[in-house]
C-alpha cells in the first residue's frame, strides 16, 4: 500500500541481487542501455556534459552504488548516490549542497523538506529521503508518463529514452515535485542570465520542456511570474549563508587556539 506523503518512496532490498536483474526488478529497461551497464567499467563520477535521466542506487555484498541512466547510455558508479548528488552540486553548480538548500528555502518562503537538484537544463527530483544511499533521483523534463493502476501497485514512470521505473509514490506527489523542480530550474536560468524574463512567457518555452503527457499537466498555464523571488535573490541568500558560515567556521578557529 503506498503512503500518501511526499517522502516515502521506493526502497527495496539490493542484497545480493545481481545488477541486470536489480534494473529488471526496478522497471523495464532497453536492451541497448543494459549492454552498457554490462560492458562498462567502474566510474568515479557522472559525466556532468551530458543530461541524466535517472540515477538509480544499487547495492551489492555489502556495497552501496550507482547507476547513472543518460539518453542513449548507462553506466555505474562505484560512489553512494548521497555522495554523488553532493558532488555534483558542488563541481556543476558551484554550490555547497546544505548553503543551496537554504538559500532556496528563502526564496520560496517556505521550509521546504525535498528541495530538487536544478542546473539551467535540466532538474533532477527524489524519491525516497536525500541523505539516504536508496535514494533514486528522475529527471522531471523526461518523463513522458505516469501510470498508476490501483493503490496497492507501484507507480510506474515511463521516461523520453524507453526506460520504465516503477515508484511508490501517488501520481499528484510525483506531478507537485515535478513543479517545484521546474520551478527552481526557472529560478537557476534566471539567475544565469542577463537579459529581462518576460514573466508572460510560457514557462514550458523558457525552460525548452517538450510536451508530454506528463509535463503538459504540469505545466499547462504556468508562466515565468510564477518563478518565486526576483533576480538575484537566491544568490544574495546564498551569498549572505556563504559569508556566515566562513565567519562560523573562523570563530571556531580562533577559540581553538
Amino acid at each position: 500500500m503506498k503512503e500518501e506523503v511526499e517522502e516515502v518512496c521506493f526502497q527495496p532490498s539490493y542484497e545480493s541481487k545481481s545488477l541486470l536483474q536489480f534494473v529488471k526488478d526496478k522497471g523495464d529497461i532497453p536492451e541497448h542501455l543494459l549492454d552498457d551497464l554490462e560492458k562498462n567499467a567502474l566510474f568515479k563520477t557522472i559525466d556532468s556534459h551530458q543530461e541524466i535521466y535517472a540515477l538509480l542506487p544499487f547495492e551489492q555484498n555489502s556495497k552501496n552504488q550507482l547507476i547513472v541512466i543518460y539518453e542513449k547510455g548507462a553506466y555505474l558508479i562505484d560512489r553512494t548516490v548521497s555522495f554523488t548528488i553532493r558532488k555534483f552540486v558542488k563541481e556543476t553548480l558551484g554550490f555547497d549542497w546544505d548553503l543551496y538548500n537554504k538559500a532556496l528555502k528563502r526564496v520560496f518562503k517556505s521550509d521546504i523538506r525535498e528541495i530538487p537538484i536544478a542546473t539551467t537544463n535540466f532538474s533532477l527530483i527524489s524519491f525516497g529521503k536525500q541523505k539516504e544511499c536508496t535514494t533514486s533521483w528522475i529527471n522531471p523534463r523526461q518523463i513522458v508518463r505516469i501510470e498508476e493502476k490501483s493503490a496497492s501497485d507501484l507507480t510506474v514512470i515511463s521516461l523520453s529514452n524507453g526506460v520504465s521505473l516503477k515508484i511508490n509514490c501517488y501520481t499528484p506527489c510525483i506531478y507537485h515535485k515535478m513543479q517545484r523542480a521546474f520551478l527552481i530550474q526557472g529560478i537557476m536560468k534566471r539567475e544565469d542570465e542577463l537579459e529581462e524574463l518576460n514573466p508572460l512567457t510560457y514557462l514550458s518555452d523558457y525552460l525548452d520542456i517538450q510536451s508530454t503527457p506528463a509535463t503538459k499537466n504540469v505545466l499547462d498555464f504556468q508562466r515565468c511570474e510564477d518563478i518565486p523571488g526576483e533576480f538575484g535573490e537566491f544568490t544574495r541568500y546564498y551569498r549572505n549563508l556563504k559569508r556566515k558560515k566562513a565567519r562560523a567556521k573562523k570563530k571556531r578557529q580562533d577559540k581553538s587556539l
